[in-house]
């Protein structure tokens, strides 16, 4: 991660909560929308709470070298669910050709404890075809209504990740990706189908 490239600096601007402590953010969003810009920006033990309405918990837009480790991303439960239009969509949301990105030891998840239901984010990391470059590895991620993780990207490393209690789309989804590893992870727990309130999902493995 810590590259020298386009004879860039390689020191990151780091924010770690301090020991003992979980300090509460709304959402975190890096933003560049004209060429792709060097971050070096790194997050250490916060929680991630988007209020209703809110796209995103964390977002990586057209930038590089972003790490992301020991978070607690959690979606508004009473928030809708729709992808693109409404509600708590993406646990994180890497795009625009964004590289050199870690996800590490993170959980992604609805705010309250699991129901029956699918209550999370709509996906838990979704990261567009144009990006590249990225490190998933060591994260929990549930209840998610359509992917655990979406990347048709190149050159990534997904490793021991739990995702689980899924809507049954994929636990892990590559379409059209290239040049990546993905290893040692634990796709469990598949809801088959949406239950109603009086009913017990079926559980698959």
């Amino acid at each position: 991660m810590d590259r020298v490239k386009e004879g860039g600096r390689t020191d990151y601007i780091s924010y770690v909560a301090e020991e003992g402590h979980s300090p509460e953010l709304t959402y975190i969003y890096i933003n560049n929308q004209a060429t792709l810009y060097n971050a070096y920006i790194s997050f250490d033990g916060f929680s991630i709470n988007p209020p209703g309405g809110q796209k995103f918990a964390v977002s990586f837009r057209g930038s590089k070298y972003g790490k992301f480790s020991n978070l607690t991303v959690t979606k508004d439960n009473a928030d809708p669910t729709v992808a693109g239009v409404q509600g708590n969509a993406y646990g994180f949301y890497i795009r625009d050709a964004s590289t050199d990105v870690l996800i590490n030891n993170s959980t992604i998840s609805p705010a309250s404890e699991y129901t029956g239901r699918v209550d999370g984010f709509y996906h838990g990391i979704y990261i567009t075809s144009d990006c590249s470059d990225f490190t998933i590895t060591n994260n929990e991620i549930k209840q998610t209504s359509t992917f655990g993780i979406f990347a048709p990207s190149k050159n990534a490393i997904i490793s021991n990740n739990n995702i689980h209690f899924y809507s049954g789309n994929a636990g892990i989804f590559l379409g059209g990706g290239s040049g990546i590893l993905v290893e040692n992870n634990q796709i469990h727990d598949s809801l088959a189908y949406r239950p109603t309130l009086s009913e017990t999902p079926a559980n698959t493995t």
